[in-house]
């Protein structure tokens, strides 16, 4: 990965109608534009699908989970383990999340300003019952969007990712996840206000990106509503990830024999990435 530079990376192959190399842009904090072989951009690709297969590629999960004793299937003593590990610290496990959000956001490059009107035109506003009064003016496009539609679509869109970064604690119907909930039910809510605070600010700037297109290209914004809160979607599952988008056998493999399954999932295959194709944020 180089510097990108017209006269040399910019030229096109008459045969294969392909420039000297991928152009990617890095955005915000590392603004250069990086010139990737195409053998690398397209290995990048292979990469991706072999690191995130789709749900219906994966077996072993389902092999292995035929071997857990039916006793253990009720109890999931590895669940109440992964909750008191990850709740337990209290304080320190919310600031470690919240941490980790900002820095993928600022790989992403959400700005500052968004954080504070996700808490105060956002969340304030929704935890105090008064979301229907409440609007978010977005800076670059100068569009105002009611915050009443951004939290409907933010839920209805699922891209709280499950409400909270292990979802197989609180997930299912048995006896034990009702007791797990109601044993982890303060932790829990705690963390999807943390959640919120760094999935919303990515939102609020792929609404504005989309806003502002469209006004170069003399489209109104509100043509391009559902389309801002679709980027919004796809932006969101990638940086922060939809932890209830696994197969049954993923399920079980996180469930009963690797801890943390979800995030190494999702977050390994996304950080090898990025800093292959974004090294001036690294």
């Amino acid at each position: 990965v180089r510097p990108w530079i017209d006269e040399i990376h910019g030229k096109v192959d008459g045969k294969t109608g392909r420039s000297a190399a991928a152009k990617v842009d890095q955005g915000r904090w590392a603004s250069s534009p990086v010139a990737v072989p195409w053998e690398v951009s397209d290995a990048i690709g292979r990469l991706q699908e072999a690191m995130m297969p789709t749900p219906r590629t994966s077996t072993l999960g389902a092999l292995i989970h035929s071997a857990v004793p039916e006793s253990w299937k009720g109890i999931e003593p590895l669940a109440w383990w992964k909750g008191i590990a990850i709740f337990g610290g209290g304080p320190s496990y919310f600031t470690r999340n919240f941490g980790t959000g900002v820095v993928k956001n600022r790989v992403e490059g959400v700005p500052v300003r968004f954080y504070g009107d996700t808490f105060t035109n956002l969340m304030q506003p929704l935890f105090k019952g008064n979301l229907a009064n409440s609007t978010v003016q977005l800076p670059k496009s100068g569009v105002f969007v009611p915050a009443q539609r951004i939290m409907d679509e933010y839920i209805a869109r699922n891209m709280h990712g499950g409400g909270i970064p292990d979802i197989d604690i609180f997930e299912g119907e048995t006896k034990a996840d009702a007791v797990r909930k109601w044993v982890f039910k303060s932790a829990h809510k705690a963390n999807e206000q943390v959640e919120m605070a760094i999935r919303l600010p990515l939102v609020l700037k792929m609404l504005d990106d989309t806003f502002a297109a469209a006004a170069e290209h003399g489209v109104d914004g509100a043509k391009v509503l559902d389309a801002a809160f679709d980027n919004a979607k796809a932006a969101v599952d990638k940086v922060h990830f939809d932890y209830t988008n696994l197969s049954e056998a993923e399920k079980k493999l996180r469930g009963f024999w690797i801890p943390f399954y979800s995030w190494m999932r999702f977050n390994i295959p996304h950080e090898t990435i990025a800093m292959i194709t974004q090294p001036g944020k690294y």
